[in-house]
């Protein structure tokens, strides 16, 4: 059955002499699998750029309920980039993103308000003029909302140490690689506070930010099965600090 749906591309990896494997997260199928015969010949059927990682496409499809690799009939691309591409701090932080998505969208259940989310979180990052640097730690935070293992709201005076564990904040320190103490758990909390598009910005110092970026990691490590390794994370280290 032909499909049509509009996507967001995810990763892409090379498979056999010519074509590649390319992941889209769609409105309606959510993440599908998709083979791409020759497009790493020099004249492609389509055009490579359009599989460029958070590119937003609109895509029509043969689909089947069989798990099976699918074949792309036809792919546009939906809202041209014309500035992630071409500025290293928001090509790192796309590149990042679409890491985190990929470990985190593993399975095919479609998703609406996810994709929204998805949807005007990369129209920001695409149009900002510029990028609030804590725009990554905000996005993850809300993803986690998302995903239903968001921090609980509950600091406080007396609940002022976040255990990463249980995604509370609790009443007594622990010497734990699960707790954080009060100054990092306050900084936790302000982030969780933040708007991803709104001119608020929390003023953090590199290493604040870099600490804050492991313990969100951290975070996501535990509550995501397979979640481990980042490729794009030390990229994005060097970029941002």
């Amino acid at each position: 059955m032909i499909e049509k749906d509009s996507g967001i591309v995810l990763h892409t990896f090379k498979y056999g002499d010519t074509g590649v494997i390319a992941r889209i997260y769609t409105k309606r199928f959510g993440l599908l699998s998709f083979f791409v015969p020759g497009l790493r010949k020099a004249r492609a059927k389509m055009q490579y750029n359009h599989f460029q990682p958070l590119t937003q496409v609109e895509i029509v499809f043969y689909h089947n309920d069989k798990g099976k690799l699918l074949h792309l009939k036809e792919i546009n691309c939906q809202k041209p980039h014309n500035d992630i591409p071409f500025r290293i701090i928001k090509t790192s932080v796309a590149l990042f993103l679409a890491e985190v998505l990929i470990k985190v969208l593993q399975e095919p259940d479609p998703y609406p308000q996810l994709f929204d989310f998805l949807t005007n979180s990369i129209d920001y990052l695409e149009e900002c003029p510029t990028l609030n640097p804590n725009f990554h730690l905000i996005f993850m935070v809300q993803l986690s909302q998302h995903l239903g293992f968001s921090p609980r709201n509950n600091f406080s005076q007396t609940h002022c140490f976040f255990n990463l564990m249980d995604g509370v904040y609790q009443t007594t320190f622990v010497e734990s690689e699960y707790v954080m103490d009060k100054e990092v758990s306050e900084i936790f909390y302000n982030l969780t506070q933040c708007s991803l598009t709104g001119t608020d910005q929390l003023t953090l110092k590199n290493a604040q930010r870099r600490q804050m970026l492991m313990k969100m990691v951290e975070y996501f490590c535990i509550h995501i099965s397979g979640f481990k390794e980042l490729k794009s994370l030390q990229v994005l280290e060097s970029v941002l600090h």
